[in-house]
């Protein structure tokens, strides 16, 4: 039980060590493909690249749909609500869904 247990235990590592592997190295050589000739920045190596995914990850969120943020209570759509919500939470729905995404009703050409 014991060496079955190790054993799975291994793949696993290594599993882990070649998706590690296989996403340094493209990113690695997507990096040194476009942003040297893009930007005129410096090539990178491959503990570079792991660091920038790295420092990516936290920067940025370590799953998905965390850079959703506070939209994520408003996902469904106006289509979509219950019948049973009156119009003063469809209003209220619809207000701070506004509010989030910065708009007016008012026409700004005029």
């Amino acid at each position: 039980m014991l060496s079955k247990k190790n054993s799975l235990i291994g793949k696993l590592v290594l599993l882990f060590l070649l998706y590690v592997l296989v996403i340094g190295t493209t990113f690695t050589l997507l990096w040194n493909w476009l942003v040297p000739t893009i930007f005129g920045l410096q090539t990178i190596h491959l503990g570079q690249s792991l660091g920038l995914l790295i420092l990516g990850r936290l920067f940025f969120g370590i799953s998905t749909r965390a850079s959703f943020g506070k939209l994520k209570k408003f996902s469904k759509s106006s289509d979509s609500l219950d019948d049973n919500e009156s119009e003063a939470q469809r209003e209220k729905w619809r207000n701070e869904w506004r509010k989030i995404c910065n708009k007016d009703d008012t026409d700004k050409t005029a």
